[in-house]
């Protein structure tokens, strides 16, 4: 959600991945890999498990709203694996199907819900934060490490 990570935080902490991305373009080696995810990905992950924000995913009304707008392609333009909605953020395990962009159909999903999630909470405005937090899963192994830390 956009209030899920102080303002503050999330811009530094985009400054700095930004800065190592410079230094380590891709395709990213193993080593570089797990280096990002260490860096990048547990400071992300920690600050949502924090609980901070509004947590408007509580909501039963607002989670079934979130969870329609996930599944409304599923097995047309992607294949959902897992999922699990938190009271801030949402976790996804998804494979877009050939041609389509994952950025798009994100962008979908996010801009569905937060009309739908707007119009039942009697607001406008932002619900998600603009930018979204994807990593891609690059073999077997991986894979089953997503699937057991996060669903």
């Amino acid at each position: 959600m956009g209030d899920s990570i102080p303002a503050e935080k999330l811009k530094a902490w985009k400054a700095q991945r930004d800065a190592w991305l410079l230094n380590h373009p891709a395709p990213l080696s193993e080593e570089e890999h797990a280096e990002y995810e260490e860096r990048f990905g547990k400071s992300i992950d920690t600050w949502l498990d924090a609980g901070t924000g509004s947590c408007e995913m509580k909501n039963p009304s607002v989670r079934t709203e979130v969870e329609k707008c996930i599944l409304k392609f599923d097995g047309i333009r992607l294949r959902i694996h897992s999922g699990v909605i938190m009271p801030n953020h949402v976790h996804l395990l998804m494979e877009p199907f050939a041609g389509e962009a994952l950025s798009e159909l994100l962008r979908g999903i996010k801009g569905a819900s937060a009309r739908r999630v707007n119009k039942i909470l009697g607001k406008s405005g932002k619900f998600w934060q603009d930018e979204s937090y994807d990593r891609i899963v690059r073999d077997e192994a991986e894979y089953r490490y997503f699937k057991k830390i996060y669903f």
